[in-house]
């Protein structure tokens, strides 16, 4: 009798769970979030659900960002019909709709966005931004209890610094002038003929001529020859005339007296 009663009892606790289970909403199984970021100055982080949220009443939201990344103040935005509770300075953002029954979220919804501005002069590397979806410690029907204890990170890049490569200018191309033929190589001068020397003639000896006679000498003039005789005649002609008249002259004179 007492094994039958234990046998009813763990029975009906069997049923009771199998019922609680089948009643419980499926939104309940595991989800996740993911994080990404956009922007350059400030930085924006986006927080989305990867699956459908059931049910989400409040959402409870962790972010730890780098250090030196500043929050920027009242820069969040919430899904449709939430209300946003922020205390950004330590990270912990919660959205809540105030209503007593939750609201469905389709999965891929973007359900907040935070800002934060980027510190000067940053090494290169990466800055990562963590995310974690809180426990509230609400009543379950008013919590997104399938994303609780979700997690994910965002990852900002400063690349090194590329020094550019100074350009160089291409050196244009000479194409090279044509080279000039090479002229033929110049005939070899013939060597002058030398023209055989003319014989040179035997001198012809001159007859000798003939020694003239000598003319016989006047006695009366020493002058020899035919020329100094006719000369000497000559003279003796103008001084007859010459006597002849002048003494024409003096018998002239005298008979005139």
């Amino acid at each position: 009798m007492k094994a039958m009663k234990k046998i009813l009892a763990l029975t009906m606790t069997l049923a009771m769970v199998a019922v609680l289970v089948m009643a419980m909403p499926a939104a309940y199984a595991a989800g996740g979030i993911t994080a990404s970021i956009s922007g350059e100055g400030p930085l924006t982080i986006s927080v989305a659900v990867t699956d459908e949220v059931k049910a989400a009443a409040g959402i409870e939201i962790l972010i730890t960002p780098p250090e030196g990344f500043t929050y920027v103040e009242e820069s969040e935005t919430a899904y449709s019909g939430f209300e946003i509770l922020a205390n950004g300075e330590i990270g912990d953002f919660y959205i809540d709709n105030n209503k007593s029954a939750g609201i469905d979220i389709p999965a891929g919804s973007t359900i907040f966005t935070v800002q934060y501005t980027i510190p000067e002069d940053l090494e290169p590397g990466d800055y990562t931004f963590s995310v974690t979806i809180g426990a509230t410690g609400e009543a379950v029907e008013f919590q997104a209890l399938d994303i609780e204890g979700a997690s994910a990170s965002a990852v900002y890049n400063v690349p090194v610094p590329v020094t550019p490569t100074p350009e160089v200018t291409p050196t244009p191309e000479v194409t090279p002038a044509p080279a000039e033929p090479t002229p033929a190589p110049a005939e070899p001068t013939p060597a002058p003929t030398e023209k055989p020397a003319e014989p040179t003639p035997a001198p012809t000896e001159k007859p000798a001529e003939p020694t003239p006679t000598p003319k016989p000498v006047n006695p009366n003039n020493p002058t020899t020859g035919d020329e100094s005789n006719l000369a000497l005649y000559v003279v003796i002609m103008f001084a007859t005339l010459a006597l002849g008249a002048a003494t024409f002259v003096v018998i002239r004179k005298g008979n005139k007296a």
